[in-house]
């Protein structure tokens, strides 16, 4: 039984990824740039709503009192801290993906790519 792959498992994997880490790039700036705008579309949509529903809430003619107006504060508070939560977590999680696919997309891998090619240089030589 075999704990560890064999050097020819590695470099065929290495070769897998090498195939294939452009367009795995590719697809990570793509998805990160989605979720970006995603989040952002969806906290502008959130807020929107909750602007007409507390303006609305304004405009009755319902008697204040101190404890409604706690209560809308308070709801207001927590549907801002919402807000601003989806938003940094949506911003953080795109862009670092977005990052991450445009870094794999500019960047050429020189260690495996060098791997590579003194690996079948070495196999040439047999």
């Amino acid at each position: 039984m075999q704990w560890l792959p064999t050097d020819e498992q590695v470099i065929e994997r290495l070769r897998f990824w090498q195939r294939r880490r452009r367009m795995v790039g590719v697809a990570m700036l793509v998805i990160g740039i989605a979720v970006v705008g995603g989040a952002l579309y969806e906290v502008r949509k959130l807020h929107e709503q909750s602007v007409a529903i507390f303006a609305e809430l304004d405009r009755e003619a319902a008697p204040t009192t101190k404890t409604f107006e706690e209560t809308m504060d308070q709801t207001q508070f927590n549907t801002g801290l919402m807000l601003g939560f989806l938003l940094a977590t949506g911003l953080s999680a795109g862009a670092s993906l977005a990052v991450t696919g445009l870094v794999c997309v500019i960047t050429q891998n020189r260690k495996d790519r060098l791997l590579l090619q003194c690996w079948d240089d070495t196999m040439k030589s047999r």
